[in-house]
């Protein structure tokens, strides 16, 4: 007897041996392993988008925690009450089965575990007693490499719902519109009915009747067990009078644009969970979609729009157009990828910049004039030119002129820098291409500008923006000042301006700072902004870059843009930085004042305020007698006053026609002792441009095709002398223009006042 036990612990520990060995070295249902739908989540987990499984199946891979608790306990005690200490097959439910069988002469009792079960939807075979060993091989197999959860986790990822619909997650979603998360007692029941015969029992009119007796079947035996989440207060009766689902819900298919776009992206990532927020996502769309109408009429047809959390720089509202699902040409781009010319977007930027670098002041006259920088002429948007201007009145009016000349003076490498620094990533690749133009003509993508105002949003402090919830943002990187963002904000909440759409009409009490922009040959209208803790850019126009009249900032992008504002939570303002003081200036110019000036107060950064004196005030003692200007060493014996006079650079006294009285002409006796009040560099050539390259036309003399030489300067009346190659050309007073007849060449211009003042440029003249 002892001989006998020994041979078979051997035979059955070499039995286990040779089970172990086949667990190991046979494959794991290749199945297994085939990739779920990649679904995209709302930030609070809801599905947003859901794509086909490779297989074309609807499939959402699910754990645990993803599936309602109840339904959990509801499938294991109907499917498998042992399930969670079986070593994937149970002995006591095929004794079980095999005695009812037996009894019954025919098979009434199966004793299939939910491992087995998911064996079989995994490797599916005909129902033989050599499947089952399989089944219950394979079972073992599974127990071993995973554990309990994981295991009922793939069941309930990879079970059949009919069709082409696999898993609880899936079913849940097209049968009652919502996920397995959260699920009420008729739900329960039949996301465990129908997997027991899918093709007989999913939501459609012809099963209906079969579903609802497998339903309230499978509840009444869950009932007794009182695993149903059914209160005492409700009557078992009434809750499952309610007919179940007989047609299925379309999967969702929202944000569609950035869903696809990270469907590309995911790299296998099969739940992706973004930072939308499903709430004001829907809301903006429902917004933004009145205007569609609107648009197209204007043969407007395309759309981005971003709404950023300042805080956080998670993209909380999305969108890359008007209907992804639309037949017109373009429609499944995304156009918050798509770099555009973004107009005047740009000038907030600089204009915080210029106030930081401490070279202007909000009120400092800018020159508002046609000028030439190196062959670019800026023009205004409307046409017309104001000699001089304030700079924060150039910021709410957008003229280009004044913008154009502060970043020639600002320099255009070092913006060029805060843009790249900013998020303007795709800048970088055109931006020796630019110039002064980027002002006007950068190209930058709606996400690219989006996260420049979000950098104002968050008081000068750059982040990237995401939408992803598990990004690993860097640090973050301060690039303007507080004082100097919390200034231009005060300047672009003012609503005296051009761009404020139908202000006649429009009411708001919240304090938004916003800018529009319009690209040249209207193909492109933006408004973009900041309000608390929110970031909001617009953008529409035709991703064809076919051009409308429509196209233009304050008409078709800020109505969508203050929509999308007042659809955000009310902000409080932001709070005035310590560092911003008042700071007494000219009236006029905004200006250190002179002692001439008439004084006003306004805004600066206490450490920050430029020293440049105001260059236009002049105090002259004027001869009564002769109407002369004279001075302390020559006017003796004269009776005299003191007069006040504007003078004005040469090249915008045309501006100003009728409110200049220039001062009258020195008095002979007193031309020793003059010394004029003008300033290093105040002495400027205005044309020709510096490296102009003029074309003589041949056939044509030379003295037909002069160049001009043009200077500016602040005495009118002064005398200015020109030389080419230091050879005297002409005298004349500033502001008249001096032709000279070209010579084929390279060639130096140069310029001198009598006072030793001087300015330079060098051109060359050619043959075709």
């Amino acid at each position: 007897m002892h001989q006998i036990l020994r041979r078979f612990s051997i035979l059955l520990g070499l039995c286990g041996l040779f089970w172990w060995l086949l667990v190991l070295l046979i494959p794991q249902p290749e199945r297994l392993f085939q990739p779920s739908s990649t679904a995209v989540y709302y930030r609070d987990g809801k599905v947003a988008h859901a794509f086909l499984a490779p297989d074309d199946r609807w499939r959402l891979a699910v754990e645990l925690n993803d599936i309602d608790p109840n339904y959990i306990k509801a499938i294991v005690e109907i499917e498998d009450k042992r399930f969670w200490w079986h070593f994937g097959f149970d002995p006591l439910a095929i004794l079980r089965a095999a005695t009812q069988n037996i009894l019954n002469g025919e098979v009434v009792s199966g004793a299939s575990t939910l491992t087995m079960q998911l064996v079989r939807i995994l490797e599916p075979r005909e129902r033989t007693l050599t499947s089952k060993l399989i089944e219950a091989f394979r079972a073992s197999q599974l127990e071993y490499f995973y554990t309990k959860s994981e295991i009922l986790s793939y069941y309930l990822t990879f079970v059949p719902y009919g069709r082409n619909i696999e898993g609880v997650e899936a079913a849940s979603l097209l049968y009652f519109g919502h996920r397995a998360n959260h699920l009420d007692s008729r739900e329960i029941a039949t996301l465990i009915a129908v997997p027991q015969n899918p093709n007989q029992r999913y939501p459609r009119v012809e099963n209906h009747e079969r579903l609802k007796w497998s339903r309230d079947h499978i509840a009444h035996l869950l009932h007794k067990k009182k695993i149903l989440p059914i209160s005492e207060a409700q009557d078992f009766e009434q809750v499952f009078s309610a007919t179940p689902p007989s047609r299925l819900w379309p999967f969702p298919k929202e944000v569609p644009h950035i869903s696809v776009q990270l469907n590309q992206q995911s790299k296998g990532h099969e739940r992706i969970l973004t930072t939308i927020d499903s709430d004001l996502q829907r809301q903006i769309e429902q917004l933004v979609g009145r205007h569609k109408s609107r648009l197209n009429q204007s043969d407007i047809h395309h759309i981005a729009v971003l709404v950023v959390d300042n805080q956080s720089s998670e993209i909380r509202a999305i969108m890359g157009g008007f209907d992804f699902f639309d037949s017109h040409t373009g429609a499944q781009i995304p156009a918050f990828s798509v770099p555009r010319n973004c107009g005047s977007t740009l000038k907030p930027f600089l204009y915080a910049y210029a106030l930081d670098q401490g070279l202007v002041l909000p009120s400092t006259l800018i020159r508002d004039i046609p000028e030439q920088f190196g062959g670019y002429t800026p023009r205004n948007f409307m046409g017309n030119y104001d000699g001089l201007v304030p700079l924060e009145d150039s910021l709410v009016r957008s003229l280009n002129a004044p913008f154009i000349r502060l970043l020639a003076d600002v320099g255009f490498g070092r913006f060029a820098s805060l843009i790249l620094k900013g998020g303007g990533t795709r800048f970088e690749k055109r931006i020796h291409d630019y110039g002064l133009s980027m002002m006007l003509g950068a190209e930058l993508s709606p996400w690219e500008l989006a996260q420049l105002y979000a950098m104002m949003g968050q008081n000068g402090q750059y982040r990237p923006v995401h939408v992803l919830m598990d990004t690993v943002t860097p640090k973050v990187q301060r690039l303007l000042s507080q004082a100097s963002v919390w200034m231009t904000a005060q300047t672009l909440q003012r609503r005296d301006r051009p761009d404020f759409p139908a202000r006649s009409a429009f009411a708001t009490t919240r304090s938004i700072a916003w800018k529009t922009g319009t690209s040249v040959g209207f193909r492109d209208a933006w408004s973009a902004g900041w309000y608390g803790d929110y970031t909001v850019v617009v953008w529409v126009g035709n991703l064809d870059y076919r051009s409308s009249q429509g196209l233009i900032g304050a008409e078709a992008a800020a109505p969508i843009f203050f929509d999308v504002v007042e659809a955000l939570p009310i902000q409080p303002k932001a709070p005035k930085p310590t560092d911003v003081i008042e700071v007494e200036v000219c009236a006029f110019s905004g200006h250190i004042p002179k002692s001439s000036c008439e004084k006003k107060t306004t805004l600066g950064i206490q450490d920050r305020i430029p020293t440049r004196i105001c260059p236009y005030h002049h105090d002259f003692e004027v001869d009564l007698l002769h109407n002369e200007r004279v001075f302390p060493g020559c006017r003796e014996g004269k009776e005299t006053e003191l007069r006040r006079f504007l003078m004005l650079p040469s090249s915008v006294q045309a501006w100003f026609p009728g409110q200049i009285e220039h001062p009258p002409s020195i008095s002979e006796t007193c031309r020793g002792s003059y010394v004029p009040e003008v300033e290093p560099g105040s002495l400027k050539i205005l044309s020709p441009y510096a490296g102009q390259i003029s074309m003589l036309l041949r056939g044509v003399p030379k003295e037909r095709q002069p160049i001009a030489m043009m200077a500016d300067y602040p005495d009118p009346n002064a005398k200015l002398s020109w030389f080419v190659n230091d050879e005297w050309v002409a005298t004349q007073k500033a502001g008249e223009t001096v032709f000279w007849p070209p010579i084929v060449g390279r060639h130096v211009l140069r310029v001198n006042d009598s006072h030793g003042h001087t300015a330079s440029r060098a051109i060359e003249v050619m043959l075709p």
